[in-house]
């Protein structure tokens, strides 16, 4: 799409009304940076939103907001629901099992029950989740293979004296769970069967909201991790009016935190800040400590996208111990790469140059290509910008060759295109390089809810 799209087709792109080609289009259009359309695609989201928000208030004009104490009877008296007067004899066996999940024990499936209506299984169930999810950021190879293990399981819960509806709520948590390692393991076909089983299970579970607000949260993660930003928001606006249905403020912030992160997909680095900035004015640090966290990176980077780069580093300088303790490996090498992007636009080259090499080195050794290609990409126009265009070409050939494995779709996969196109006619230029990366990197930055503890 080279000319602007009419006022009514952004404005039917704001409100979900358009899909398949027109959208992606769109899309594409938003990204490669044209202000006047952004603004008016903000504008119309700004309206769907109030919206949806007044939706939520006509069902329940007032809700009562949960405060800590709610929030610690709703999961104590869920718990009493789900396991009975078992409740506290399961929840020390899951904590027995994750303690050598977490050493390396590999579980397996249980013989049949010799005393039926016993919770055997549920404990190795719950762990196993629990542990995959703990891994998200160090071995994805074996968060999936834990989150697989529990969608096995999970049928034969009935054994532990569960009913088919709940065992049908443990079916759609583990498939949900196993969705998310997919995408985290970069396997993204995978990951929609695992989401669309999840809900089929759901569909035959109870109801539960918590269930359903965490597939949600999911699946818009997966679907923007496809590129299909516009479906990930219409997730996300439902999510925020179950969460404000229920009076839980922490919870409506932080789907507004999670869509201010695919906000930053088209482009749109301010009018995300701005909604990250709401989300997080929303949230129980105490409550969620990760999530704070979370956001605080995402807003980190978004600093650098609206080259408010002095406040970025100020940011930084300020939070550098909390935004570097318990996120993961992953995540503290992504922080790596914000040093290194302010670092370049204050131009400071050689610092950048080390804080890229470092990450891409550690992104190889915890085996995750895709971001080393990422962060080479960084270091190569960094070399491109110094003049050392001997350095920079094999970063660029290396990149490019682990990227097309898994970009497979949308803006990012297009971006490769060109890049593979330029570089095999040895046209590239610091521009083109430069514009490459900045797709790829809004496409592959930490999603602040998927990667953060679900409601139990």
């Amino acid at each position: 799409m080279t000319d602007h799209p009419s006022r009514e087709l952004l404005r039917r792109f704001a409100r979900g009304d358009l899909a398949g080609p027109a959208a992606d289009a769109i899309g594409s259009h938003l990204q490669r940076g044209c202000d006047r359309c952004r603004a008016e695609v903000e504008t119309q989201l700004s309206l769907v939103l109030a919206r949806t928000a007044d939706r939520a208030a006509a069902v329940d004009p007032a809700p009562k907001p949960l405060d800590a104490y709610d929030r610690a009877i709703e999961s104590a008296v869920a718990s009493v629901r789900l396991h009975g007067t078992a409740a506290v004899q399961v929840r020390k066996r899951t904590h027995q099992i994750l303690t050598g999940l977490r050493a390396g024990d590999t579980p397996e499936l249980p013989p049949p029950s010799l005393a039926p209506g016993r919770a055997r299984r549920f404990p190795l169930f719950d762990a196993a989740l629990r542990c995959s999810w703990e891994l998200r950021n160090d071995d994805p190879r074996r968060m999936i293979e834990l989150a697989l293990f529990a969608t096995r399981l999970a049928p034969s819960l009935t054994e532990d004296g569960y009913t088919p509806v709940q065992v049908a709520d443990f079916q759609a948590r583990a498939w949900g769970e196993l969705a998310n390692a997919y995408r985290v393991g970069d396997q993204p076909a995978r990951a929609e069967k695992a989401i669309a089983a999840a809900f089929a299970h759901q569909t035959h579970g109870s109801g539960d909201e918590l269930l359903e607000a965490r597939l949600l949260s999911l699946h818009a993660s997966l679907l923007g991790s496809r590129s299909r930003f516009r479906a990930a928001l219409e997730v996300l606006s439902r999510l925020r009016a179950l969460h404000e249905r229920r009076g839980d403020r922490h919870h409506a912030g932080r789907a507004l935190i999670q869509a201010g992160f695919y906000l930053a997909y088209w482009g749109m680095a301010e009018v995300a800040l701005r909604t990250v900035d709401e989300g997080m004015a929303m949230i129980d640090t105490e409550l969620d400590p990760g999530l704070y966290v979370q956001a605080l990176q995402n807003r980190l980077d978004l600093l650098v996208d609206c080259r408010r780069l002095q406040e970025a580093r100020e940011l930084f300088r300020v939070h550098r111990s909390r935004l570097l303790a318990g996120t993961g490996l992953l995540n503290r090498l992504k922080i790596k790469t914000i040093e290194g992007r302010f670092e370049v636009g204050l131009g400071n080259l050689e610092p950048a140059a080390r804080a890229f090499r470092t990450a891409r080195r550690r992104f190889l050794k915890a085996g995750s290509r895709r971001l080393a290609a990422l962060a080479a990409l960084e270091l190569a126009a960094v070399r491109m910008r110094q003049g050392r265009f001997g350095e920079a070409n094999p970063l660029i050939e290396e990149a490019v060759a682990s990227l097309v494995a898994v970009e497979a779709t949308g803006e990012a996969a297009t971006a490769l295109k060109l890049l593979q196109a330029s570089r095999e006619m040895a046209t590239v230029t610091l521009g083109e390089l430069e514009t490459v990366a900045d797709v790829l990197r809004r496409v592959n930055r930490s999603d602040p809810a998927a990667e953060l503890a679900p409601r139990r």
